[in-house]
């Protein structure tokens, strides 16, 4: 997976194989597996039509347009800036004298 900014544009990809890696090893998911069972608890057989199904559910709208494309990008910008960002000015939010 990786995250970069070129161009002014932030991309982030993550190959199909390494989806398959992820939903495979998923913290949630292995911890309700049988532990007596050897191997993930589930196997992505097509690793395509499965990248494919989370592209659609990653783009999802809901009503009010927002998806979990735009939930994570949400996240991302509040942490950065409680971390201190570069680049950003908070005096929009002081109020006129």
């Amino acid at each position: 997976m990786r995250c970069e900014i070129s161009d002014g544009v932030i991309s982030i990809s993550l190959g199909a194989e390494t989806l398959k890696c992820a939903t495979e090893n998923h913290p949630v998911l292995v911890g309700v597996h049988d532990p007596e069972v050897d191997g993930p608890p589930l196997l992505v057989v097509d690793a395509t039509a499965f990248a494919q199904a989370v592209e659609r559910t990653l783009n999802e709208e809901r009503e009010d347009g927002s998806t979990l494309v735009t939930d994570m990008l949400d996240a991302a910008i509040e942490q950065a800036i409680e971390h201190g960002a570069e680049g950003i000015s908070e005096d929009w939010m002081s109020s006129p004298a």
